[in-house]
């Protein structure tokens, strides 16, 4: 009787495939996403994002290998910012804010199993910003638009993720 429950769980967490990824957000990790992506005349796929991997369903993944591998995913990032009021500054007045980030890939950068997604927002808001990418030996070239600002200022921001310090 005992065996049949763990059994179950075994079989629930095996139904999910482990995609190694990292998400950067303004240089911090976040610890977790939630991830909707589509495909023209597909459905809409769900899966989750924790910090260092993408998880998904077996039946999304499925969906997924059968698309060409010129195939474009549109990946909708809902990113939950939790901060409390500064005039109560107490724990128990905690507010969340969600930012969503559209990001465009190839099917096969995303099924690569090392790629990094950097994401880097000009306002405050969260409602500008750019999003570059880099796997399986592809990296999405940089295009500066005039709503980041100062171009020198924009792209060393976009790239100061990839600055190793001393």
């Amino acid at each position: 009787m005992l065996i049949f429950p763990i059994l179950l769980f075994c079989n629930i967490l095996g139904a999910q495939t482990v995609i190694p990824a990292i998400i950067a957000i303004d240089g911090t990790l976040p610890r977790q996403l939630s991830v909707t992506a589509t495909v023209s005349g597909i459905d809409t796929l769900e899966f989750t994002y924790l910090r260092g991997a993408f998880r998904i369903e077996n039946f999304c993944m499925n969906t997924l290998i059968e698309l060409p591998d010129t195939a474009v995913i549109h990946i909708c990032l809902g990113y939950t910012v939790f901060h409390s009021d500064s005039k109560r500054d107490s724990q128990r007045n905690l507010y969340k804010t969600t930012y969503y980030f559209d990001i465009s890939l190839w099917k096969y950068v995303l099924l690569s199993g090392d790629v990094l997604i950097n994401i880097t927002t000009f306002n405050k808001s969260k409602t500008n910003y750019y999003v570059d990418w880099s796997g399986n030996g592809v990296v999405k070239m940089i295009q500066y638009d005039k709503s980041m600002g100062n171009r020198r200022k924009a792209l060393k921001r976009i790239k100061s993720i990839y600055d190793v310090q001393n």
